[in-house]
């Protein structure tokens, strides 16, 4: 073979020569009759095409807008072909920004030349090109207030504001980080805030502010009863039940309830808070030993406490208060003196024996949990965690406590909690190891720890995760805030999941149904009750019903606070808005004239029904004083930050609702601007029905 490449090795360099200079030369040529991937047209705006090239340019003027700074990302959610439609409408209603704008806005941003010219070298544009961007970004947001109606924030104070709320509310989730409920709420009114900034707040006029603060604000003064839902139960029953009620639950109606409402968690479903996916749940055990018990078997010497005493005498001074000043001289100031040991020996003995005592505990634990890790300690560890065959069996705790007492003369208490599910609500009303710590970490409550769990999966692990707790061994030891030590080992532990199958759950779906059936047969009785209100006293009837009056104290319609304004928390009935509504609704429409002389009406005439979906209730209510909204607490509640826009905002969200369709949605902006994308064009000559654009 390497004869026949020597004697022919001339004619193969020719040949291959030859070729290669033929595919060089060919390439521009073919080059030339290939179209350009940029010039694949995407659709037809107002007649006009708009191709992958024009959306790669607005892709890159997205790209560089956003890269200027993190505010400016924050405030950009839109996809290269919506920007630019929103450019395009933009430009046909005469929206621009100026040169001067993109400076101001780059000024309070902190982005130096220096900054902008290292952007523009690391993106590898110019920074004219970023600048232009900028402008066009400038351009879209007041474009976007335009289109919305919204009263006019220019988006550096709105990225100012963004920034300052943030920072306010920094402060409030370090409070919040050990309470998972309440750094929910708080992130929750946060979103809310930097949402309703980003968009803006409705005009208004004073006037309509006005009335819109004493609407919301406005106070009232009620007494009222539930009605007992008990006797309407009476006349609810199931399918297969074997007597005739006025209200039958079919075995569908039951499936159904279920499919709603299985992927909610309790109480967080509208309006009646059903909920049937399944918390996080866990099954556990735990030692408990007292400290006091331990008193008894710990003793301190008199030498122990004389040191002592000694070394801290800073903690036994009394003051003593100077003589009485002779007349003329000016009073002495009071001195500070250690107490004589006799005087606090016994203390300083109580005080040394707790301590002991409390050393004594923690040796005990200790040596508790030691045990336990021997029962595990030949299993294979991976990843931190100790492998559980299916058919281990762990060492029963009463045996632990047993070894305890032989070892030390107590016998630490056995809890088991393996009968029932506990979720962190249930763990929440629990007494003793409930408010306990890890020892040496504080900040670690039993709950958190609890439900770090490594069988417990989630998206997010939990912050404690390294911590490293598993069913089947022991945990670290903690303490109470009383002294007792404590040592749990986890059973068993599940996730949160919806449920497999109605039968899992179905007594609660039961309950909820006739719960929800016996509630409808209420609302239809509400004549009734009417009547009712006008032949007798509210007293006369809760009397006769075994119940009473409550007379909560007055609260407003919208409670203002911290991100805007929330549904009252009414003593005895909670947060249900339809109450509250209800409730001012009747309120205000009797009493708008005169509210003087509507509470000096007769208890009758003052008086109506209201519901409460939340609770499956229904309320006779009599009104009992209205107070209107004050010219101090309008202009006391006008001080509030932002308290405009919030109005501006709460006033839109009452007239227009929650689920107003987006103006810049991609389906919406394309019809409003006139874009046909090909798919439709091509469907549109078909005769078919057009597939969905992607926006990407």
């Amino acid at each position: 073979m390497l004869k026949w490449f020597r004697i022919y090795n001339k004619f193969i360099l020719v040949i291959g020569g030859c070729l290669l200079m033929v595919a060089f030369l060919i390439q521009p040529v073919l080059s030339m009759f290939m179209p350009h991937p940029g010039n694949q047209p995407l659709g037809t705006l107002n007649g006009n095409e708009i191709t992958l090239g024009d959306q790669q340019a607005a892709g890159r003027e997205l790209t560089m807008a956003r890269q200027t700074h993190n505010m400016i990302a924050m405030f950009t959610p839109e996809e290269p072909l919506q920007w630019l439609l929103m450019k395009h409408e933009a430009a046909q209603l005469g929206v621009s920004a100026s040169g001067y704008e993109v400076t101001e806005l780059l000024t309070n941003l902190g982005v130096t030349e220096q900054i902008l010219a290292d952007n523009a070298r690391n993106s590898g544009m110019t920074v004219e090109d970023i600048n232009e961007a900028l402008r066009s970004w400038l351009s879209v947001q007041n474009y976007k207030e335009l289109i919305l109606g919204v009263s006019h924030m220019s988006p550096v104070e709105k990225i100012r504001t963004m920034s300052e709320t943030q920072q306010r509310f920094s402060s409030f989730m370090q409070q919040g980080q050990s309470n998972p409920q309440m750094m929910w709420q708080i992130q929750r009114l946060l979103y809310q805030q930097m949402a309703q900034i980003q968009t803006g707040a409705s005009r208004v006029s004073k006037p309509v502010v006005e009335h819109f603060v004493n609407d919301q604000q406005a106070r009232v003064k009620i007494g009222y009863l539930q009605v007992p839902l008990t006797s309407y139960l009476e006349k609810v029953s199931l399918e297969n039940a074997a007597h005739e009620t006025q209200k039958t639950v079919t075995n569908k109606e039951l499936q159904d309830l279920f499919d709603q409402y299985k992927d909610n968690l309790p109480g967080t479903s509208e309006p009646y808070g059903f909920g049937y996916r399944l918390p996080e749940r866990v099954k556990f055990e735990y030692l408990s030993l007292s400290q006091d018990s331990l008193m008894s078997k710990v003793t301190v010497a008199e030498s122990e406490a004389v040191t002592y005493y000694d070394e801290n005498q800073s903690q036994y001074t009394e003051t003593v208060p100077a003589p009485q000043p002779k007349e003329g001289e000016e009073a002495a100031a009071p001195t500070t003196k250690v107490k004589p040991y006799v005087d606090v020996r016994d203390q300083i003995l109580s005080q040394l024996k707790y301590q002991k005592a409390g050393e004594l505990a923690d040796k005990i634990i200790k040596t508790a949990q030691t045990i336990l890790l021997g029962d595990v300690r030949s299993l294979d560890v991976e990843a931190g965690f100790r492998t559980i065959p299916d058919d281990f069996k762990p060492m029963e705790l009463e045996k632990v406590a047993v070894q305890i007492q032989e070892q030390f003369g107590v016998l630490p208490s056995v809890v088991k909690l393996d009968q029932k599910w506990l979720s962190i609500d249930d763990i929440n009303t629990m007494q003793g190891i409930a408010y306990s710590t890890l020892m040496g970490k504080a900040n670690v409550g039993f709950s958190d720890y609890l439900f770090s769990v490594k069988e417990i999966e989630r998206e997010e692990p939990s912050p404690n995760a390294g911590l490293r707790l598993q069913a089947n061994v022991a945990s670290m030891p903690l303490r109470g805030y009383d002294g007792n030590r404590y040592l749990f080992r986890v059973i068993d532990a599940q996730a949160e999941r919806s449920p497999k199958s109605l039968d899992e759950v179905r007594e609660a779906v039961v309950a909820d149904a006739k719960n929800l059936a016996a509630y409808g047969l209420l609302l239809a009785d509400r004549d009734t009750w009417r009547q009712r209100m006008v032949k007798d006293s509210l007293q006369f009837i809760a009397k006769d019903l075994g119940t009473t009056v409550e007379e909560p104290p007055a609260f407003q319609r919208r409670q203002v606070g911290m991100g805007g304004s929330g549904v009252p928390n009414v003593q005895g009935i909670g947060q249900d808005e339809q109450f509250v509504d209800s409730v001012f609704a009747f309120a205000m429409s009797h009493a708008a004239a005169d509210h003087k002389a509507f509470e000096k009406l007769a208890a009758d005439k003052r008086s109506t029904i209201a519901a409460a979906p939340s609770k499956l209730a229904m309320y006779l209510v009599r009104v009992d004083e209205v107070h209107p909204v004050t010219e101090q607490q309008y202009t006391q509640r006008m001080e509030y930050p932002q308290a405009l826009e919030n109005i501006g905002f709460a006033v839109q969200t009452s007239v227009l609702g929650d689920d107003v369709t987006n103006p810049f949605e991609f389906d919406t902006l394309a019809k409003r601007v006139g874009f046909v994308s090909v798919s439709e064009l091509e469907a549109k000559e078909k005769g078919e029905p057009a597939t969905e654009q992607a926006t990407e």
